[in-house]
């Protein structure tokens, strides 16, 4: 895998990351973005960035967690085994090097009447082998509720599952969705309209020329790895089609601090 900067003339830099998931190895390459919206805000030391996800799996419900009963006025870890979990361990998209990008978690629990409130944290590691931990709760009420993560796991090592009340009735299932996590961050706040035609230069879908994704940016107020924070360290990307094994995406976005993506400052802070 590797990684390519090219300083161009008026100090922009083109930076080529891939992230690649199950099927053939993508070698990084350097296209010029284009776009018939140019990104708001374009101005000499920003960097174009590709971040590539190939022939990544179908999203299902369960293959982090199978159907599990909820717990009791307590909390508990149950051992993850889904089809994704090899020794209790989720591995969300495979390991081929940091590179590779991962995926948001989603936790779906149903009742026969009425869902009894629960809630957790989802925890693992990030592209860069750093643990990352989310927060996460459904309210009672109806037969089934969703939570939908906004951070991008690589691997989730435990959910667990709290309950104030009786909600051994409830029914919990984990598995993994379909918001990509960028290995760069996303700029926002910094001169640079939020959202897709703001922050991207190109998007494709299988070689064609899309603008149907969004992206979630980087926040410099609520980013960050553990529970404290609800927005991922760097940013998600999320495709109008959704992966189905079959699928490459090619995003070309801008960031103003690629440098700062595995830590937690924000530029110009120290």
């Amino acid at each position: 895998m590797k990684r390519t900067m090219i300083r161009l003339i008026g100090g922009l830099a083109l930076l080529a990351v891939t992230a690649m998931g199950v099927g053939d190895v993508w070698a990084a390459r350097l296209n010029q973005p284009t776009s018939a919206t140019p990104a708001a805000g374009l101005r000499v030391g920003l960097n174009a960035l590709l971040s590539e996800h190939v022939y990544l799996a179908a999203a299902a419900t369960n293959d982090i967690l199978t159907a599990t009963a909820g717990p009791n006025t307590t909390t508990i870890t149950p051992a993850l085994n889904g089809t994704l979990a090899t020794g209790g361990v989720a591995v969300l998209i495979p390991l081929y090097g940091p590179w590779t990008g991962g995926r948001n978690v989603v936790v779906t629990v149903t009742h026969a009447s009425a869902v009894v409130a629960v809630s957790g944290v989802i925890t693992g590691t990030d592209i860069y082998g750093r643990t990352i931990a989310e927060a996460w709760a459904v309210t009672a009420g109806t037969t089934s509720k969703t939570y939908t993560g906004t951070k991008a796991f690589k691997v989730v090592t435990s959910v667990t599952i709290t309950a104030a009340a009786d909600a051994s009735a409830d029914t919990v299932v984990v598995g993994d969705g379909n918001q990509l996590g960028l290995d760069v961050r996303a700029s926002a706040g910094q001169g640079i309209s939020a959202g897709l035609v703001g922050l991207a230069l190109k998007e494709m879908l299988n070689a064609t020329l899309v603008t149907t994704g969004t992206i979630t940016p980087f926040d410099p107020t609520n980013s960050g790895w553990s529970t404290a924070f609800t927005a991922d360290p760097r940013g998600t990307f999320l495709p109008a089609s959704v992966p189905d094994g079959s699928r490459k995406y090619e995003l070309w976005f801008l960031s103003d601090d690629p440098e700062y993506s595995d830590t937690g400052k924000v530029a110009g802070t120290g």
